[in-house]
This record gives structure tokens, C-alpha cells and sequence, in this order.
């Protein structure tokens, strides 16, 4: 039977990273909703601000950069300095986990595009075969680097795997999943090809 365990494709999940993503998302929902309360603060002309710190918290809002340094006068500055700095956290930690999780998903699809890929690559892109052999040949551990060109190699790499492994594939060097004829009276001649 054609096609591969699943598992070969879960190798290449990145579960902190979407994690990461999805608390970065919360964070930058939770800062708009604070710069919005303080941008009506500043528009609405009694802010009790001095002249220096209403211009730092207008400049800070404008441009979309961590409020000024001082003890806020209100509960609304206070919230927006709070996001943006969790909002910071937030996006150091996000390219953390993508930076360590990319790569090892990355050598996972190269493994596995060097060890089960070739034998279903049957009908594939020219060139794809030398590709693969080129890159198995090439020292292991050491990742290309990742330009345009190599990260669409790599999306075809990945939409072959994905569907080797989620579906049975029937054309590819192992035959066609049943080629036959049924008679009128359901009877089935197979003539597969050895």
C-alpha cells in the first residue's frame, strides 16, 4: 500500500511558536484597546497633562512606541505602559520560539524529504529529484540558507510530504492503488504490473 504514517508531518509542528503567536495577537489586541482609551484621553483636552509629557504620550502614541517614562497620571496611562511593555515580552518571545522551532522543522522536512520523498516523486516538478539527491549529498546539519528560492523549494517539499502521508497516493513508483475491469455479472479482474 502507497503512502506514509502521518507522523512523518507532525515532525514538523511548531507548538510553542503558535502558542507564542497567539499570546503576540492577545498582546497587540490588549495595547490597541489601551492607546485608543489614551489617544480619547489626549483628545479630549483636560488631561491635566503638562505641556511636555501631553506631546511624549502624543509622540508615543502616534508612532507606536512604549510610552514615556514617568508616573502616569491616570489609570488609562498606566494600562497602556503596562501592554506595551507585556506587548514587548510578548514579541521577544515569539522570535524566540519561532527562531529554535523553524529550524528544527526545517532539518525534519529536509530528513524526510531525503529518506521517504524520492519513491513518490513520480509526476514531480523537473529537477526535483536532483534537488533532493543534491541536498542529501550536501553535509549534514547544515540548513540553506533561507531565501525566496529556498523557502518555495521547501513549500513543495512540505505540500509532498502532506500529501503522501494524509492521503493514498495512487500514482507513484509503487503503482496505481487498483487498476481493474468489473463485468456485468461483478466480477473483478486485477492485472497488476509486476
Amino acid at each position: 500500500m502507497a503512502g506514509v504514517p502521518f507522523e512523518a508531518v507532525e515532525r514538523l509542528c511548531t507548538p510553542a511558536t503558535s502558542a507564542a503567536g497567539r499570546e503576540l495577537l492577545l498582546r497587540r489586541d490588549e495595547f490597541s484597546n489601551a492607546k485608543a482609551e489614551v489617544e480619547e484621553i489626549l483628545r479630549s483636552r483636560t488631561h491635566g497633562l503638562s505641556k511636555e509629557l501631553f506631546r511624549a504620550w502624543h509622540k508615543a502614541i502616534r508612532s507606536g512606541t512604549a510610552p514615556p517614562i514617568a508616573d502616569p497620571p491616570s489609570r488609562a496611562f498606566a494600562a497602556c505602559w503596562n501592554r506595551a511593555s507585556k506587548l514587548a515580552n510578548a514579541e521577544a518571545h515569539f522570535d524566540q520560539c519561532l527562531q529554535r522551532e523553524l529550524k528544527t522543522a526545517r532539518e525534519a522536512l529536509l530528513d524526510s524529504a531525503r529518506t521517504i520523498l524520492p519513491p513518490y516523486l513520480v509526476f514531480a516538478a523537473k529537477g526535483l529529484h536532483e534537488r533532493l539527491s543534491r541536498q542529501s549529498s550536501s553535509v549534514l546539519g547544515a540548513l540553506p540558507p533561507r531565501n525566496k528560492s529556498e523557502r518555495a523549494h521547501e513549500r513543495t517539499m512540505l505540500l509532498y510530504l502532506q500529501r503522501i502521508c494524509a492521503k493514498n497516493d495512487s500514482l507513484s513508483a509503487f503503482g496505481p492503488g487498483g487498476w481493474g475491469k468489473i463485468g456485468k455479472r461483478i466480477s473483478l479482474t486485477l492485472t497488476p504490473a509486476s
